[in-house]
C-alpha cells in the first residue's frame, strides 16, 4: 500500500503525520499553498491562543514542517495536472485527505473509492466550513464528532466510514479542541487503512441525510462560541 496525505502546512496536521506515522508510513504529501479567505473578518483571539497551545503542547515551542516527515510535493492548488503526476510517480494507491479545497476532475477519478477525507463535524448534519464551532453556536454539543467518509463528486457528501466523538473532557478552552479532533482523526484513519489492508476495500455506509452547508464563520459569532464553549465546559 502506498499513501498519500493530502493537506495543508499546519501544526495540526503536521500532529497528524507525526501521529500517524506510528503505525502506517505515508509515501507522499501533497501540500496546497493557496487558500481562500472569506470577504469579511474571520481571525479571533482564540485562534492564536490555538496556534501557542499546539507548538508548545506537541512541539515543545519549535515549529514542525511537514517536510520534515515525509517526502513534499506543493502545488497551488490541489486539482493541478502536477499533483496527480506526483503521485504516479510514487505509485500512490490510497490518499487521505484533512484539510484541502474541493477534490473534483482528474484527480477524484483516479483514486475514487480510495480517497477518503476527515471532516470535522457531523457530514448529515454540517457540511463545508467551521462545522464544530457552527455546532457550537446552535448549542449542538452532540455533534462536535469527526467524520471519515469517502470522497465523492460533491462536498462531505460521500459514504462514511466512521464517526467519532470528540472527547470534550479533554478539551478545556476552544483553543484546544483542533488538538483534540486532530488526534481522533488519527485514530480513525488508522483503523480505516488497517481494515483496508485486509479487505482492499473501506467498509462505508451511505449518508442518511444531506446536512446543511455552512460558510466561513465571522468573528463576532466566534465570540458566540467561546462564551457558549466556557458555560459548557464549566458545567461538565
Amino acid at each position: 500500500m502506498k499513501i498519500a496525505l493530502l493537506t495543508t502546512e499546519t501544526k495540526h496536521h503536521c500532529l497528524f503525520v507525526e501521529k500517524f506515522l506510528k503505525y502506517f508510513p505515508i509515501d507522499l504529501i501533497i501540500v496546497e499553498t493557496e487558500s481562500v479567505s472569506a470577504p469579511f473578518d474571520t481571525a479571533h483571539s482564540f485562534e492564536a491562543e490555538r496556534e501557542d497551545f499546539e507548538l508548545e503542547q506537541f512541539f515543545k515551542g519549535d515549529t514542525p514542517s511537514l517536510e520534515n516527515y515525509c517526502p513534499v510535493h506543493e502545488s497551488r492548488n490541489i486539482n493541478e495536472p502536477g499533483v496527480l503526476e506526483a503521485m504516479g510517480r510514487h505509485n500512490i494507491d490510497t490518499v487521505i485527505v484533512f484539510g484541502t479545497s474541493f477534490i473534483k476532475g482528474e484527480l477524484l477519478s483516479r483514486y475514487k473509492g480510495s480517497m477518503i477525507n476527515l471532516h470535522g463535524g457531523d457530514t448529515e448534519l454540517y457540511r463545508g466550513l467551521d462545522t464544530h464551532l457552527w455546532a457550537i453556536y446552535h448549542n449542538d454539543f452532540d455533534s462536535v464528532v469527526t467524520t471519515l467518509h469517502l470522497v465523492d463528486e460533491n462536498l462531505d457528501t460521500g459514504h462514511i466510514i466512521a464517526k467519532g466523538q470528540i472527547n470534550l473532557s479533554n478539551v478545556n478552552t476552544l483553543a484546544e479542541l483542533r488538538a483534540e479532533n486532530t488526534l481522533l482523526c488519527v485514530e480513525l484513519t488508522v483503523s480505516a487503512i488497517a481494515h483496508f489492508e485486509k479487505l482492499g476495500r473501506f467498509v462505508t455506509s451511505k449518508q442518511r441525510s444531506l446536512g446543511r452547508y455552512y460558510s466561513f464563520m465571522p468573528k463576532d459569532l466566534k465570540d458566540v462560541c467561546v462564551r457558549k464553549y466556557n458555560r459548557y465546559r464549566d458545567k461538565l
